[in-house]
């Protein structure tokens, strides 16, 4: 904030207000101060007037008129002293248009704060936050169909993880990060091979628990989406007792590579487990995942010639199936007979599950992307 020697009466009052969270009354006296007094403010000053005024209308939950008054100030001469509170509070936007607004309505002012936070943090040495930022990007490109774009950040990104400490925990989750991105865009190669140098560096020094089941789940999602079949090594990395919602995504995508690969009962056990893992009451973005598992413990069942409980999972499907496509598909299943299905079973039902799963896997590495990156401040204090 501007020093209060300089200030008026009126900057000083909206300054407390501000301060003790009576936000309106701050905002009021700020932009008197912008219509009354603003010829009478060197340019640093109204810079800082301009950051209060965007500041005060992100607490109001207001990202709009947040953004107008902070773009404002975006002139290289009046940001050299607050580059880093910048960074912050165009973090603090993009999440508010995310929480605020269908995504898609406010997809570039979205864009350009996480694009204009990285850049801020770049300037101010903050490397691994901007690299962040700047994935935050690409993956929302992704979400949006827009994949060409999303790999052009995605190489920018690439270029810098060689100055990371990758021996740090953040430093892990950006290049898991990054992979998930060239995963979703199918560029696996490039997303294995990060996957792969994550791994061999936490078999160095041990990243945090979560960071490390992440890891290696992706890791196992990214050899099903190539057809590859996991060693050995990765149905022991499972067995490390581990309490979070992560190992369920592990065991997902190790029961989807037995599944494809005709082992049905170890896939119906994995699938089991990854259902287990599932948290209790279920919140929305893991009432798809699991409704997925239970759709794929439905096929074990039938795969298996155990009808009955092929139905019940089916049954319990449908309940929260997650959009009318599902209900669609799944209905289709309860209707048909399990005998008659299973001597006329075609291989494109095959085909239509396989689309299933690797969608699956790229909407779970994609929220797991935004959980490890939740570590920005909503607000700046």
């Amino acid at each position: 904030m501007i020093q209060e020697s300089e200030l008026s009466t009126n900057l000083k009052q909206a300054n407390n207000y501000y301060r003790e969270g009576q936000f309106q009354y701050a905002l009021k006296k700020y932009l008197n101060i912008d219509t009354e007094e603003n010829s009478r403010l060197s340019d640093k000053d109204k810079a800082s007037l301009y950051f209060n005024i965007g500041l005060t209308y992100m607490q109001l939950n207001k990202p709009n008129e947040a953004k107008k008054y902070v773009d404002s100030i975006k002139k290289e001469e009046l940001i050299d002293e607050r580059r880093e509170q910048l960074a912050l509070l165009y973090e603090s936007l993009a999440i508010l248009f995310k929480i605020n607004y269908n995504e898609k309505e406010k997809l570039n002012e979205i864009n350009e704060c996480f694009k204009l936070a990285a850049e801020y943090h770049y300037a101010n040495k903050n490397v691994k936050q901007s690299l962040k930022n700047y994935l935050e990007v690409s993956q929302l490109l992704i979400d949006n169909k827009n994949p060409r774009e999303s790999i052009i950040i995605a190489d920018k990104v690439l270029d810098e993880i060689i100055h990371l400490d990758d021996k740090e925990n953040d430093s892990a989750q950006i290049i898991n990060n990054l992979a998930v991105v060239y995963c979703c865009n199918n560029t696996n190669e490039q997303g294995l091979k990060l996957l792969e140098k994550n791994i061999q560096i936490d078999d160095l020094k041990d990243h945090k628990f979560n960071t490390k089941y992440t890891i290696r789940s992706n890791y196992v999602a990214a050899l099903n989406q190539m057809n590859k079949i996991p060693g050995p090594q990765h149905y022991e990395w499972v067995k490390e007792e581990f309490n979070s919602q992560v190992k369920a995504y592990y065991y997902f995508n190790l029961a989807s590579n037995k599944y494809y690969c005709g082992e049905y009962e170890s896939a119906n056990e994995y699938f089991l487990k990854a259902l287990n893992r599932i948290p209790n009451p279920v919140d929305k973005p893991n009432l798809k995942t699991k409704c997925d598992i239970l759709e794929f413990i439905s096929e074990c069942y039938f795969k298996l010639k155990d009808y009955q409980n092929s139905y019940e999972n089916l049954k319990q499907a449908l309940e929260i199936a997650h959009s009318s496509k599902s209900k669609k598909r799944i209905n289709s299943k309860l209707e048909n007979n399990f005998e008659s299905l299973e001597q006329h079973e075609k291989k494109a039902d095959r085909e239509e599950y396989m689309d299933i799963n690797i969608s699956t896997v790229n909407e779970v590495t994609s929220r797991k992307n935004q959980n490890l990156n939740n570590n920005r401040k909503l607000v700046l204090s």
